[in-house]
C-alpha cells in the first residue's frame, strides 16, 4: 500500500500540527477571547470525545460505539459522525436544554446514529487499594 502510514506516525503528525497551531495562535488569542476567559481552562482543553478519537488504538472507528459520561456537544457530535461511529452511549444528559446538545441530537438523528442513556447497576465504584 502506497498510502500506508503507521498510526504512531499519524499521532506524531497531529501533535506537531497542534504545537505549530498553538504557537501561531499565541499572539492572536487575546484578541479572539475575552481576557476574563484566559484564566479559565475552557479555551485550552479539548473534550474527552476529541481526545478519544485522536488517540485511538485502531486504524479507524467505523462501526464502533463511544461511551461518554456527558451527552456530546455539537462539536463532538461532528467528530463522532465523521469518524463513522455507529452508536453513542452516555451516562448523563446534564445539559439537555442547551442549544449545543439539541444540535448534537439533531445531527445524530440525521446521520442515523442512535444514542442511548446507560443505566448503571450501581451508583458508586469502590476501589480497594489494600486488602486486610
Amino acid at each position: 500500500m502506497s498510502n500506508y502510514r503507521p498510526l504512531s506516525l499519524l499521532n506524531n503528525d497531529y501533535k506537531v500540527f497542534a504545537k505549530i497551531l498553538a504557537f501561531r495562535l499565541e499572539e492572536v488569542i487575546p484578541s479572539l477571547v475575552n481576557l476574563d476567559q484566559l484564566d479559565t481552562k475552557y479555551i485550552y482543553v479539548c473534550h474527552a470525545e476529541l481526545n478519544a478519537i485522536m488517540n485511538k488504538n485502531s486504524a479507524d472507528l467505523k462501526g464502533c460505539s463511544i461511551y461518554v459520561t456527558l451527552f456530546p456537544c455539537n462539536e463532538c457530535a461532528k467528530l463522532i459522525i465523521q469518524a463513522g461511529m455507529k452508536e453513542v452511549v452516555y451516562l448523563c444528559d446534564k445539559y439537555h436544554g442547551s442549544l449545543e446538545t439539541q444540535a448534537a441530537k439533531r445531527m445524530f438523528k440525521q446521520a442515523k446514529i442512535p444514542f442511548r442513556e446507560f443505566p448503571p447497576k450501581e451508583t458508586e465504584v469502590v476501589l480497594k487499594l489494600k486488602s486486610v
